[in-house]
């Protein structure tokens, strides 16, 4: 008994999990310093954006700040 419980606890976490990974994923990839008019995106001859190479993209890091004095 307490096995399966156990079992279905473990599950409950792992399904939890992906869904917290999958919702970060999704707002992440909704992410884009460069917002365009969504008209120019549609239709036959849409804008596309310049070809980078890249293996993986440059990110930027927000600088550390301290708290202030209070």
């Amino acid at each position: 008994m307490m096995h399966a419980l156990k079992n279905a606890r473990s599950t409950t976490l792992t399904r939890l999990a992906a869904l917290l990974v999958a919702v970060a994923g999704l707002g992440l990839a909704g992410c884009d310093d460069h917002a365009a008019d969504p008209k120019m995106q549609i239709g036959a001859n849409p804008v596309l954006p310049a070809l980078q190479q890249y293996l993986m993209p440059p990110m930027r890091i927000a600088k550390v700040v301290g708290w202030g004095k209070r």
